[in-house]
């Protein structure tokens, strides 16, 4: 369903600002974070946390979106269906010549829940995208919203096998 996916993208995504003209993505500005440790600087590796993945998780929700490239993104996220649907139609609206505008979102607050799986609070402006080049323009406002992310050790570090938007209690 056409509206299924457009509710995809509010959902999962949580969009930042826009720009009024339809012209080149601005460049990825990451939100800051904590920079990896060298090899000559430990000898251990410090492992990412799993509010770490989810701060890089959202960044690269961000990236994805500004840049339309899903190929890391995807490598976060295997076997996440949800994840897939986000990623396929990032790929679909720039295939066809279109864009989506965001300045990104922020994470608010990260919650754990049972394991593996964690409340995600997080904030963004409107956002404007549009399907194809030259096609209508649609801005979707931004706010508040609760994420539910399920995450997994693998081989590879940390993977999202679900995300899913929670009902607001606007308390």
């Amino acid at each position: 369903m056409r509206s299924h996916h457009l509710a995809a993208i509010v959902l999962l995504l949580a969009l930042a600002a826009c720009t009024a003209e339809p012209a080149t993505p601005p460049p990825f500005t990451p939100g800051t974070s904590a920079p990896s440790p060298s090899p000559s600087a430990s000898a251990t590796v410090h492992p990412e946390t799993a509010e770490e993945f989810i701060r890089r998780w959202r960044e690269l929700v961000d990236e994805t979106q500004i840049t339309g490239n899903t190929h890391a993104y995807r490598g976060i996220s295997r076997g996440c269906s949800p994840c897939d649907d986000f990623a396929d139609r990032v790929d679909s609206i720039y295939r066809n010549g279109g864009y989506i505008r965001t300045d990104g979102s922020r994470i608010l607050r990260i919650t754990r829940g049972a394991p593996g799986v964690f409340d995600v609070r997080v904030t963004s402006g409107p956002t404007e995208y549009s399907e194809t080049k030259g096609g209508k323009v649609t801005t979707i406002p931004g706010g508040e919203i609760t994420l539910q992310v399920s995450i997994e050790r693998s081989d590879r570090g940390w993977n999202l096998t679900d995300t899913t938007q929670l009902a607001s209690t606007d308390s």
